[in-house]
Protein backbone atom coordinates (compact mmCIF):
# COMPACT_ATOMS: atom_id res chain seq x y z
CA UNK A 1 0.00 0.00 0.00
CA UNK A 2 1.40 3.17 -0.82
CA UNK A 3 -1.40 5.02 1.79
CA UNK A 4 -4.34 3.83 3.67
CA UNK A 5 -6.87 4.69 6.40
CA UNK A 6 -10.23 3.22 7.91
CA UNK A 7 -13.28 5.80 8.65
CA UNK A 8 -16.44 5.10 9.77
CA UNK A 9 -19.10 5.28 7.35
CA UNK A 10 -22.85 4.65 7.49
CA UNK A 11 -24.08 1.94 8.41
CA UNK A 12 -27.12 -0.15 8.85
CA UNK A 13 -28.01 -1.71 12.56
CA UNK A 14 -25.54 0.24 14.62
CA UNK A 15 -25.71 3.09 12.36
CA UNK A 16 -21.44 2.87 11.38
CA UNK A 17 -18.98 0.25 9.90
CA UNK A 18 -15.41 0.60 8.61
CA UNK A 19 -13.87 1.37 5.80
CA UNK A 20 -10.31 0.90 4.60
CA UNK A 21 -9.62 3.75 2.02
CA UNK A 22 -6.36 2.15 0.32
CA UNK A 23 -3.78 3.69 -2.19
CA UNK A 24 -2.55 0.87 -3.88
CA UNK A 25 1.72 1.13 -4.47
CA UNK A 26 2.39 1.81 -8.03
CA UNK A 27 2.20 -1.41 -9.56
CA UNK A 28 0.85 -3.64 -7.25
CA UNK A 29 -2.73 -5.06 -7.41
CA UNK A 30 -5.85 -3.62 -5.90
CA UNK A 31 -6.58 -5.77 -2.49
CA UNK A 32 -9.48 -7.34 -2.47
CA UNK A 33 -11.80 -6.80 1.23
CA UNK A 34 -11.25 -11.31 1.85
CA UNK A 35 -7.57 -10.92 1.48
CA UNK A 36 -7.27 -7.80 3.32
CA UNK A 37 -8.87 -9.20 6.56
CA UNK A 38 -7.10 -12.27 6.42
CA UNK A 39 -3.79 -10.17 6.48
CA UNK A 40 -4.98 -8.74 9.30
CA UNK A 41 -6.27 -11.23 11.19
CA UNK A 42 -3.09 -13.13 10.86
CA UNK A 43 -1.61 -9.87 11.88
CA UNK A 44 -3.53 -10.16 15.12
CA UNK A 45 -6.31 -7.83 14.81
CA UNK A 46 -9.19 -8.66 16.50
CA UNK A 47 -12.44 -9.36 14.40
CA UNK A 48 -14.56 -6.98 15.45
CA UNK A 49 -12.16 -4.35 14.44
CA UNK A 50 -11.62 -5.31 11.01
CA UNK A 51 -13.33 -2.95 7.80
CA UNK A 52 -16.43 -4.69 6.55
CA UNK A 53 -15.98 -2.20 3.11
CA UNK A 54 -12.66 -1.67 1.38
CA UNK A 55 -12.64 1.92 -1.20
CA UNK A 56 -9.78 1.08 -3.49
CA UNK A 57 -8.56 4.76 -4.89
CA UNK A 58 -6.47 5.02 -7.86
CA UNK A 59 -4.36 8.46 -6.57
CA UNK A 60 -6.74 11.16 -7.19
CA UNK A 61 -7.83 10.92 -3.71
CA UNK A 62 -5.25 10.20 -0.70
CA UNK A 63 -5.79 9.90 2.68
CA UNK A 64 -4.58 12.73 4.56
CA UNK A 65 -1.84 11.68 6.97
CA UNK A 66 -2.22 12.37 10.58
CA UNK A 67 -4.61 14.90 10.54
CA UNK A 68 -8.26 15.72 11.46
CA UNK A 69 -9.28 15.90 8.04
CA UNK A 70 -8.29 12.09 8.12
CA UNK A 71 -11.23 11.13 10.27
CA UNK A 72 -13.58 12.61 7.80
CA UNK A 73 -15.15 9.79 5.02
CA UNK A 74 -14.90 10.71 1.64
CA UNK A 75 -17.18 12.23 -0.65
CA UNK A 76 -18.61 9.04 -1.90
CA UNK A 77 -19.78 8.58 1.60
CA UNK A 78 -21.18 11.87 2.38
CA UNK A 79 -25.18 11.95 3.52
Amino acid sequence: MADAVCVSVPGPGLGERLCACVVPATGVPAPLLPDLTTHLLAHGLARHKLPEQLLVENGTWAPPARSAAALRPPAQFAA
